[in-house]
């Protein structure tokens, strides 16, 4: 038995992903920068809390943060969904070749950066890594968005 489509089959296979990423929705335009604004803020209102004051007040900064991080993951599930559903999916920055260190360098200066100068800004780290993250964030969701919008 042979598994493979006939040259029929393989055609309409082409054709219908063809017409699937012709008629594909876009993302939607606010989706960028509402994402970048919930993560950033989730982050800013986690570095608020500060385990020496009260324990009530601790644990209410933390689920307030919580609750932004929730919703900013249920957005970009629905994001994700929606791609995949649409049968289009852009190509994602670790997808583009480039070489290993590269990769390596993005994740790890993003990482070390605001845990070594945490102690030098006192506090302000939270604040330059929530905008650097959500500038990063809302940099990709644009590209991948202008990637797969219909022009």
């Amino acid at each position: 038995m042979n598994d493979e489509p006939s040259p029929q089959a393989q055609l309409a296979i082409a054709a219908s992903a063809t017409l699937r990423a012709r008629t594909a929705t876009p993302m939607p335009q606010w989706v960028p920068p509402a994402a970048a604004l919930l993560g950033a803020s989730s982050l800013l209102v986690v570095g608020l809390a500060r385990p020496e004051s009260d324990d009530a007040s601790f644990w209410s900064v933390m689920a307030i943060g919580g609750a932004l991080f929730c919703v900013f993951l249920a957005l970009m599930i629905w994001v994700w969904r929606r791609e995949r559903n649409s049968g289009v999916a852009p190509r994602y920055l670790l997808d583009l070749p480039r070489r290993r260190w590269q990769r390596v360098s993005l994740f790890l200066l993003v990482v070390l950066v605001p845990s070594v100068v945490q102690g030098l800004l006192d506090g302000w780290a939270h604040v330059i890594y929530a905008v650097l993250l959500g500038g990063i964030g809302w940099w990709v969701l644009e590209r991948q968005r202008r990637a797969t919008c219909l022009s």
